[in-house]
This record gives C-alpha cells, structure tokens and sequence, in this order.
C-alpha cells in the first residue's frame, strides 16, 4: 500500500505542476489575437483621444468601420507609433490602404472611398 500511495502522490504532483505551468504560460501570452477582417478597422487603445472622432467621420463619409483594441490584433509591417490607426483590409486579409493618428482623421472619406472600391 505504501509504494502505491506514493506513486500516486508523484503523479498528482507531476499532473498538477503541469498544469500550473501550462495556465501561467497561457496568461503570460495574454490572448489570441484576431486576424483583420476585409473593411475598414479602427485600432484603439487607452486613453485615445481621436479615437472617437475618426470612428464618426468615417460613418460620416459613409464607411462603417470596426473598432479593435490595439492589443487584440495581429499586425505584420511597420510598428505602430501613434492612435488610433485606420486600416483598409482587402478580402486576403491584406492591408491596402493605412493612416494612423491625426492623419486618420484628415483621409476619412480617403480611406471610405478604398473600403467601397474593394
């Protein structure tokens, strides 16, 4: 009965260890991110100032844009400096059109016009 019990022991402490480790991994990479769908995408973030501003003049140049938090998605190119950035996405999943910050707001109707001619 001892052996038993002891081998029972270790494997509960192996089991759990690893799933301990296994959750800590998965919370250190925070989630998954989201892949872009075709249209127009406003990424967010904390305290953006423009944010709200560029998400209404892009509805009123007749676009109809999703707004993401800048760190639930998956960018590939050049680093993001500045919010909120507007990204033109073609069915590929491709980026076709980028403004970022205030000139996001200056090429709303820009940006609405590239989203349409997809």
């Amino acid at each position: 009965m001892g052996p038993a019990l002891l081998r029972m022991a270790v494997l509960l402490l192996v089991g759990g260890g690893a799933w301990f480790l296994v959750g800590r991994w998965q919370r250190r990479r925070g989630p998954a991110p989201t892949v872009l769908p075709p249209g127009i995408t406003v990424l967010t973030g904390p305290g953006c100032a423009l944010c709200g501003p560029v998400e209404r003049a892009l509805l009123r140049a007749g676009a109809a844009p999703r707004v993401a938090d800048i760190h639930e998605v998956d960018l590939s190119g050049p680093p993001i400096r500045s919010l909120p950035v507007a990204l033109v996405v073609d069915h590929e999943g491709g980026v076709v059109m980028r403004r970022s910050g205030r000139a996001a707001l200056d090429d709303a109707a820009a940006l609405a016009d590239r989203a349409s001619a997809l």
